[in-house]
């Protein structure tokens, strides 16, 4: 007669579904961090306002943007007609909290912008380049 008391040795059946479970748990975790934008560790290139705005249908440039602002001790340029591709952080400041990602149709003229330039920079006037992360400050 059997009471339905399982074998000790029986624990160690379960070890390996535990440990699946985890690899599961933290697989699925990993990625939800890695999605919470940052921006990055350096100063703006440049802060102003959006003053022109072009949106483009195709290819990997999704437009362009002008921003004009004046040069600031912590910013190195006062205008500058960036790319906005795919690869564009495009976030909106949330006080008191992690910058919320923003799609490149929610930009606007007139909005005030901080914007961190990536790869080169073609030193005519205004400066053009691509943008790394676009940032909607208040």
């Amino acid at each position: 007669m059997s009471l339905g008391l399982k074998h000790p040795e029986s624990r160690w059946d379960m070890r390996p579904r535990r440990t699946a479970l985890a690899c599961v748990a933290i697989a699925l975790i990993l990625p939800l961090a890695a999605c919470s934008p940052t921006l990055p560790d350096r100063d703006p290139d440049i802060r102003g306002s959006v003053t022109s705005l072009e949106r483009y249908t195709d290819g990997d440039v999704l437009g362009r943007i002008l921003v004009e602002g004046p040069i600031a001790p912590d910013t190195g340029y006062d205008a500058a007609s960036v790319s906005i591709t795919d690869d564009t952080a495009v976030l909106h400041d949330v006080p008191d909290a992690s910058p919320e990602p923003l799609a490149f149709e929610d930009l606007e003229e007139g909005m005030p912008v901080e914007v961190w330039f990536e790869g080169p920079v073609a030193e005519s006037y205004p400066v053009q380049t691509t943008a790394g992360t676009v940032l909607v400050i208040e």
